[in-house]
């Protein structure tokens, strides 16, 4: 989270030392760069050693446990929380407050939030485990599972107390927290992924869409992905097969290209016109006929290492390019 720009709040129970199972929270440090300590207000949340993959959690009783800002936000605009409800839990439990503002408030029945709740909530998006909720005034948190819930608004909201909002007494959280987190900016749809992904794996819960946050991107000069690792572990290349035809023009997106007929014959692949430099490009014979039908590569201008094509006559051939800006040199 800390490499992203933006972020003014990070409470984490792990971040939280010298207490016992047990103990009661009186401080929750802030693991930002703000320094934003939560302290107890009224009677402080306890601590818990160990409960959700090795990590401690906070755990709120529902009537008056609660913890109050140093300094209230009131420009927070992404918010992520990893937090479990517990079960038959009355409604108006806010994931987070502010004593003289009913931002978060939720919904009576259990919603993620009320058609009351500030705008720029309601006009943003809602997620949980990856998945946006289409409708969070109408559809309900579930309660006793873990999720992360994540929330990019559409302008500013006002903070400045975990979990009780606009001076209710009673209306505070019942169940257990292990992170927030507050940025002061809409994070992309990828950041946003990738912080999911990142909580997700501390906290061995699953994600909907794990795919969308990839740990690796390799993008060619025209910003097109080219090499990809996924959380997975799974790696993916752009690539162009030509099943059939004798001509391939190539463009500047083309990352690999494999010559792949189904029927045998000569080829001839024509390198993009205007190639940005730094572009790489790979040829591959697939079919392994290139010695009868061979691949001929042509640059629209210029040579390729000072010629003018360059003929794969081997079965399997493969030609690896890269333009330099004045021509293509082969690698």
């Amino acid at each position: 989270p800390s490499t992203l720009s933006g972020l003014i709040g990070w409470w984490a129970a792990s971040a939280i030392t010298g207490l016992s199972d047990g103990a009661s929270v009186t401080t929750w440090p802030d693991s930002s760069s703000v320094g934003n300590n939560a302290t107890a207000s009224t009677t402080a949340p306890t601590y818990h050693t160990a409960r959700l993959n090795g990590y401690p959690i906070v755990t709120f009783d529902g009537t008056d446990d609660t913890m109050s800002l140093g300094t209230a936000i009131t420009t927070a605009q992404t918010v992520f929380w990893v937090c479990r409800e517990v079960p038959s839990t009355p409604a108006n439990r806010s994931f987070l407050g502010h004593a003289s503002y009913a931002d978060y408030q939720r919904g009576s029945n259990g919603e993620y939030w009320n058609t009351g709740t500030n705008a720029n909530i309601l006009n943003g998006v809602t997620c949980l485990n990856g998945t946006q909720i289409a409708s969070p005034t109408t559809t309900k948190f579930p309660q006793g599972p873990w999720g992360i819930v994540s929330l990019v608004c559409a302008g500013n909201t006002n903070v400045n107390q975990i979990t009780k909002w606009d001076g209710q007494a009673t209306w505070v959280w019942y169940g257990d927290i292990a992170e927030v987190i507050i940025y002061n900016r809409q994070l992309s749809n990828t950041e946003r992924s990738n912080v999911e992904a990142w909580l997700a794996n501390k906290y061995n819960l699953p994600l909907t869409t794990p795919a969308a946050a990839n740990l690796l991107e390799v993008h060619d000069p025209g910003n097109n992905p080219v090499f990809v690792v996924s959380p997975g572990g799974g790696q993916q290349v752009k690539v162009s097969v030509m099943p059939s035809g004798t001509t391939y023009s190539a463009t500047t997106s083309d990352y690999i290209i494999v010559v792949n007929k189904v029927t045998g014959s000569a080829t001839a692949v024509n390198l993009p016109s205007t190639p940005p430099q730094g572009m790489a490009l790979v040829i591959k014979d697939g079919k392994g006929d290139a010695a009868t039908n061979n691949i001929t590569i042509t640059p629209a201008s210029g040579t390729i290492d000072g010629s003018t094509s360059v003929v794969l006559s081997t079965n399997y051939a493969v030609a690896r390019l890269v333009y330099n800006g004045v021509q293509w040199n082969l690698l």
